[in-house]
């Protein structure tokens, strides 16, 4: 009976201390995740008058696929178009609203296959980038194995674990800073010439080390390059995460608005080429035609009709054609005498798409409108804040222009001063404001790289 009594009370024991156990933590564990789904359609902004968090409605073939709403792409930069939305559904007051997260025009989609990029791999606690043809695996220990998609050998050359460290272990002598992350590499090679690294980032928020043991080939620089930018790129804690992975949505979505700026920018510089050589065309036949009926009335005139259109010849050869205005060539200013306002202070703009650069005094406001009204981009400045168009005091304009004059061409008018300057053999620059504002355009045009 004691015996019995005792292994009963042995297996009571046990099963309580099973309960109260902690479970070990997953370092694999991803966040939650809504399911995301692909729509497609024309964007149109949302003009009903209800009481609803969306702005836009999607509509495909007449008829509606969804409203839609976003935090991180600004729809209104894509009304109009077909484009390809990626997202969630959620219910709110009684319909459901698809909340946008990533977005593509369908025609840019098509035909700019890009390159593709590094891939995100993100747990609940830590993210990285890691490049598109590597591929990996979690084993149940806890470690992530990684190889390249491309190698038919398919050989494990780094490997990813989270493990629990603690202080008390002693002093660690940090050999390396990354990315906010102090730790320790250690290398070694093998007699057949292959480099082990082993790198120890420390966890600036608990104690908890990550472990990168990389193996290289030789002269594998390629790949050392590649751990090395994944390295670069780690990011710890539940916020941090989401702040990068909401970071780069919105630069996606921005980079497409960019696309479509360009793309409707290209569109229009060859309907104003089209535009421009149907008007030469008109003017030769036009021309062809007036020499046409002159010939044929100097041959069936008498001598006096004859003599009379001689002396209105010389009248139309003085008089000036519009070929010749426009070859006529402003003055060109070198050196402008103006206060530069650009000093340690000047906010700068730089603009990749259009390999664009410029510096905007201390003290003014800037906004980027993309490609407004056939510009290859617009910029508005004011000595205010700009939220839109009619808040702008100065343009900074990119337009398309065939052989333009060299340097930096002046104009004042009434209504203010223009600036004309190279940009290249395609385009120029086109600085415009208040004759006040003067120094500040002078400032930012010889700002402009």
């Amino acid at each position: 009976m004691k015996k019995t009594f005792f292994f009963g009370l042995v297996a009571a024991l046990l099963t309580l201390t099973a309960c109260v156990l902690p479970e070990q933590e997953d370092p694999f564990e991803r966040l939650p995740e809504e399911h995301l789904e692909t729509i497609e359609g024309k964007l149109f902004p949302f003009s009903v008058s209800v009481s609803t968090r969306a702005t836009h409605r999607l509509e495909r073939d007449g008829k509606l696929v969804g409203y839609l709403a976003s935090d991180l792409v600004q729809l209104a930069e894509f009304e109009g178009q077909d484009v390809l939305l990626e997202g969630v559904w959620r219910n709110e007051k009684m319909r459901q609203i698809f909340w946008v997260e990533g977005i593509k025009v369908a025609v840019l989609a098509v035909k700019n296959e890009e390159e593709t990029g590094p891939e995100r791999f993100s747990t609940k606690k830590f993210t990285m980038l890691v490049p598109s043809n590597w591929e990996y695996s979690l084993a149940p220990n806890g470690v992530a194995y990684f190889l390249n998609k491309e190698d038919p050998a398919r050989r494990v050359f780094l490997t990813f674990s989270v493990e629990e460290y603690s202080p008390e272990e002693g002093d660690i002598t940090a050999n390396i800073a990354m990315n906010g992350f102090s730790g320790t590499k250690v290398s070694e090679t093998d007699a057949n010439g292959k480099e082990r690294e082993i790198i120890t980032l420390y966890s600036n928020i608990e104690n908890k080390k990550y472990v990168f043991t990389a193996t290289y080939f030789f002269d594998d620089f390629e790949t050392k390059k590649a751990v090395f930018d994944v390295l670069q790129s780690f990011v710890e804690g539940e916020a941090a995460v989401q702040e990068v992975v909401i970071a780069e949505q919105k630069a996606k979505a921005e980079a497409e608005s960019q696309k479509l700026a360009e793309a409707e920018a290209a569109k229009a510089a060859e309907a104003a080429l089209e535009t421009e050589a149907e008007a030469e065309t008109t003017e030769e036949a036009s021309a062809v035609d007036k020499a046409k009926g002159l010939i044929s009335g100097l041959l069936s005139s008498d001598k006096d009709e004859a003599e009379e259109a001689e002396a209105i010849e010389p009248e139309e050869t003085t008089e000036e054609s519009p070929e010749s205005e426009e070859s006529e060539v402003p003055e060109v200013v070198a050196n402008s005498d103006y206060e530069n306002l650009i000093d340690e202070r000047a906010y700068v703009y730089e603009s990749s798409s259009l390999n664009l650069s410029f510096k905007v005094p201390y003290g003014f406001w800037y906004r980027s409108f993309g490609a407004l009204s056939g510009t290859l981009g617009s910029f508005g400045v004011a000595d205010s804040e700009v939220n839109g168009t009619d808040d702008v005091k100065m343009w900074i304009r990119v337009l398309p222009k065939d052989q333009p004059a060299e340097g930096t061409t002046e104009l004042i008018t009434s209504s203010g001063v223009t600036l004309i300057k190279k940009r290249n053999d395609e385009s120029v620059i086109e600085l415009t404001g208040p004759l006040e504002f003067r120094d500040a355009l002078w400032s930012m045009a010889d700002s402009i790289e």
